[in-house]
């Protein structure tokens, strides 16, 4: 091509160059859903290193043996699976706590001044003193919005 000029071979050349780099991104995307993996992010180029890499990682990635509380080894894959439910329903078995006495007295009873003021209504100062009284980028709230979202100035 470097002794021609023709117009026909450049855009040939111009589209396969094209289609290259489309089927190479589309193998890059292809590459970063399957391994989700730091090597991409770091430029590889699709070596075989990196393809082993994954390979050997998908391989690393299952359990083959456990040892039981008794100390032996397990190496079935059935017998890993029960060992391992029988395991976390061992660690998450709810044991109810044994329930205390009641107070002799029964519950303690508010104060006729603390009811009044339980059933004060709130003015719009005080929930904006509230508001603004709270660290700005604590614990989000249920909605997943800081206090800073509300606190307008």
């Amino acid at each position: 091509m470097d002794y021609s000029s023709s117009h026909h071979l450049d855009q040939v050349d111009l589209s396969l160059c094209q289609e290259l780099e489309s089927v190479l991104h589309h193998e890059e995307l292809f590459w970063k859903q399957k391994v989700r993996c730091d090597w991409l992010k770091l430029r590889d180029q699709n070596t075989k290193f990196f393809h082993t890499c994954t390979l050997l990682r998908g391989k690393n990635n299952c359990i083959t043996a456990i040892r039981k509380s008794d100390g032996n080894w397990i190496y079935d894959p059935k017998d890993i699976e029960d060992e391992a439910n029988d395991f976390f329903q061992r660690l998450y078995r709810e044991i109810p706590a044994p329930l205390g006495g009641l107070p002799h007295s029964g519950f303690p009873q508010l104060d006729p001044t603390d009811i009044n003021f339980l059933e004060k209504p709130m003015s719009n100062e005080e929930i904006k003193e509230a508001m603004f009284d709270m660290a700005p980028l604590k614990a989000p709230r249920s909605d997943g919005f800081h206090a800073l979202f509300f606190q307008k100035k």
